[in-house]
C-alpha cells in the first residue's frame, strides 16, 4: 500500500501538485512523492517508515498489501466509540475533589460531555476529533483495590486522547501523561492567575508517544510547548524523546518539573493543603 493511500485512509488530506507530488495539508511545506517525503520548511525528509513513525501510524510499517487484516480495521478505528456512559455520580465527583480538582472545572467539563462515568463506576475522560466524534475514552478507577486502575476503551485512538480546550488556537500547549494531570494543570493555572481553566491547551498523551499528537500540536500553532510528564524514570525518558522530536521539527519546547511531588496532581494536592 502506498504512502499516499495510507495517509488518505487515515484521514489526512493530500493535494496533488503534479509529477506524483502531493502536499500534506496541515503540515507546512511537507511533500510526499511515492514512498518518500520532504519538508521544505523544516529542511527534513526521509522514507515512508520515517513519516509513518512521526505521525504515529506504526501499524502500517512494512505492510505490502491492502488485504492485510490490520488495514481492514482502519475505517472501524475511525468510527465513534459506542459505549454506555452516564453523568458523573456523586462518588465520582467526590473522588476528583479529593484529588484537588476544583468543582467548577469538573462541572464545566461534565456539561460539555468530556467527563463521564461508565456502567461499572469508572470515570471516563472523553477525547474527540475535530468533528466532535468520540475517538478515545480513557478510564480511571476510583477505588485503589480495583484490578485495573487506568486504561483506554477498546477501539480508542490515542491520537485523539483527552484534551481541553478542544481544538484550540492558542500560544501554549502543555502535555501531560494522564487526564487528571491535565485537570491539575488547569487548576494550578487558575490558582496562580485567576483567569479560568483554559489559559493553555492541555493534552493528555495517555502513555502514547508524542508522534501521536504532533498533528494536534501543529493545529494549535503554538509559540511554546511544555512537557509536564511525571518526575520518574519513565517520565524523564518520555521528556527526553519528546524534546528531541520537537526540536528536530523546530517547535519551541521545554520541560516543567513538578514543584512538589512526582506529577502535576501531587503538586496541586500539596499546594492546596
Amino acid at each position: 500500500m502506498s504512502l499516499v493511500e495510507i495517509l488518505r485512509d487515515n484521514g489526512y488530506i493530500l493535494k496533488s501538485e503534479g509529477s506524483d507530488n502531493y502536499r500534506l495539508i496541515g503540515h507546512s511545506g511537507l511533500i510526499v512523492k511515492h514512498d518518500c517525503w520532504y519538508s521544505h520548511s523544516l529542511g527534513l525528509g526521509g522514507t515512508k517508515k520515517d513519516l509513518l513513525n512521526m505521525l504515529g501510524l506504526h501499524r502500517f510499517i512494512g505492510e505490502s498489501s491492502s488485504k492485510d487484516p490490520s488495514l481492514m480495521t482502519t475505517s472501524k478505528k475511525r468510527a465513534s466509540i459506542k459505549e454506555p456512559l452516564r453523568t458523573l455520580s456523586d462518588k465520582g465527583l467526590q473522588y476528583l475533589l479529593s484529588r484537588g480538582i476544583q468543582k467548577q472545572l469538573i462541572i464545566s467539563l461534565g456539561h460539555r460531555g468530556l467527563i463521564r462515568e461508565d456502567q461499572h463506576g469508572y470515570i471516563s475522560f472523553i477525547g474527540c476529533d475535530t468533528n466532535g466524534v468520540v475517538r478515545c475514552i480513557s478510564k480511571r478507577a476510583i477505588n485503589s483495590w480495583y484490578r485495573l486502575q487506568r486504561w483506554e476503551s477498546s477501539g480508542s485512538d490515542k491520537r485523539w486522547s483527552f484534551s481541553f480546550p478542544i481544538h484550540a488556537q492558542g500560544e501554549t500547549v502543555i502535555l501531560s501523561e494522564g487526564p487528571i494531570d491535565a485537570l491539575s494543570i488547569a487548576c494550578l493555572e487558575h490558582l496562580k492567575h485567576g483567569k479560568g481553566y483554559e489559559q493553555t491547551c492541555k493534552i493528555a498523551t495517555c502513555g502514547a508517544p508524542i508522534s501521536h499528537v504532533l498533528s494536534r500540536i501543529r493545529a494549535v500553532k503554538p509559540q511554546k510547548v511544555y512537557l509536564a510528564f511525571d518526575n520518574d524514570d519513565t517520565g524523564r525518558a518520555m521528556t527526553a524523546r519528546s524534546l528531541e522530536i520537537l526540536n528536530a521539527l523546530r517547535i519551541p519546547a521545554s520541560s516543567v518539573i513538578p514543584g512538589i511531588g512526582k506529577d502535576p496532581n501531587d503538586w496541586l494536592v500539596n499546594r492546596s493543603t
